[in-house]
């Protein structure tokens, strides 16, 4: 049985199903070690969040699930979102100059086409593995959507007919688009042949902004609302409801329902689907999350009932790898990696992590050829595996 298919088994042999309510969601933060302003917030399968510092800002952050803040890549006009390729590649949009680069893990920037993009906003890789990129126009009624190969050829995938100047943007896994207009209450649709039709519209219109930036999980769609402080989910019949946020402006955690949030704009969902992560345009020194455990009102949620840590992969590796762990509840978590004579080389996490499955990456590029342990902490439990590293 190979890793991955090893793995997966053992999650789902973990799980048992509990019927819960929408409304147990609960919203928590995230404290960060630097006050910082984020734009466009993804959250990777790598195991970090990163935040654009939007379109006053040249920089990016990468941050731990314990709320650790570092630059990634700075020199950029106007960062807006980012998005990763089925390669652990990430993208940003840079709004001034028009333009979009690939990020290197130490922090460089590649340009990746010289044909600018107009005022690139939000940006979410297709099933395709194409990057569809939203562009939202300074001038009233004119946007669209750019798709992007992985050969680095663009061209327009739509444009006009409803689209105005979207930031919003998310995809299906049925290849999908999902745009949300940012000076109106429109939310469209846009098939994988680019067929544009109205798909649903958020709240009534306060001030000159509705939809911030949006993502999709599991059958849903979660955006935030500036104008009226809440988080919205929208099911895929175009049926919009107030998903977190009591509606004024505040920064209180609680039940969903309850909470209060302050102009929030960042939105994006984990990889495995069971927490939603939020920044807002107000504080500045946390980041919120939410939990989606019942979010999808499917009648059952899945929870792990034990702690597992998996092989590393690729293994033998040189120099990236990717470590898997599921937890069975919230709990403080610590990955190190050690040399065999005991020495501690690396910290890959070390923070609370939510239940369910998490992925961190090990940059190994520093470090010698031989074998190392990585060892878990997760409250009482340690568990330990050894991995090879081949340069």
């Amino acid at each position: 049985m190979s890793r991955s298919y090893r793995f997966c088994f053992v999650l789902l042999s973990l799980f048992v199903l509990n019927e819960l309510n929408v409304n147990a969601q609960s919203v928590s933060r995230i404290d960060l070690t630097s006050t910082i302003a984020i734009d466009g917030l993804y959250a990777a399968p790598d195991g970090y969040l990163y935040g654009a510092g939007g379109y006053q800002s040249d920089t990016i952050y990468q941050i731990t699930r314990a709320g650790s803040v570092a630059p990634l890549a700075s020199g950029i006009d106007g960062p807006i979102h980012m998005a990763m390729d089925s390669q652990g590649q990430l993208f940003v949009s840079s709004f001034n100059d028009q333009k979009i680069y690939k990020v290197a893990d130490e922090g460089g920037l590649q340009l990746i086409t010289n044909t600018p993009i107009r005022y690139p906003t939000g940006m979410v890789f297709g099933p395709d593995d194409a990057l569809y990129i939203a562009h939202a126009e300074p001038s009233y009624g004119i946007g669209g959507i750019t798709k992007m190969l992985p050969d680095g050829s663009i061209s327009t995938f739509a444009i006009g007919r409803g689209i105005d100047r979207p930031v919003g943007l998310a995809v299906d896994e049925n290849g999908n688009l999902y745009a949300a207009n940012w000076y109106d209450t429109r939310i469209n649709k846009i098939t994988p042949d680019g067929e544009v039709s109205l798909f649903s519209e958020s709240l009534p219109q306060v001030f000159s902004t509705t939809i911030g930036h949006m993502t999709y999980s599991n059958g849903y769609l979660y955006a935030t609302d500036l104008g009226h402080h809440q988080v919205v989910r929208i099911d895929m019949q175009g049926i919009l409801e107030v998903f977190a946020g009591d509606g004024s402006a505040g920064d209180t955690d609680g039940t969903a329902p309850a909470a209060q949030f302050e102009r929030p704009n960042g939105i994006s969902v984990s990889p495995d689907g069971s927490t939603l992560y939020v920044a807002s345009l107000g504080p500045r020194d946390h980041v919120r999350t939410i939990s989606l455990s019942a979010a999808t009102d499917t009648d059952v949620w899945q929870v792990p009932v034990s702690v597992e840590l998996g092989q590393n992969y690729p293994n033998p590796f040189n120099p990236n790898t990717t470590i898997e762990f599921a937890l069975d509840s919230s709990a403080p978590v610590s990955i190190r990696v050690f040399d065999m004579l005991g020495k501690e080389v690396a910290v890959l996490a070390d923070g609370t992590f939510p239940a369910g499955a998490h992925t961190v990456r090990f940059d190994a590029a520093r470090l010698t050829s031989g074998s190392y342990i990585y060892e878990l902490t997760a409250g009482a439990h340690r568990e330990q595996r050894i991995m090879s590293l081949i340069k």
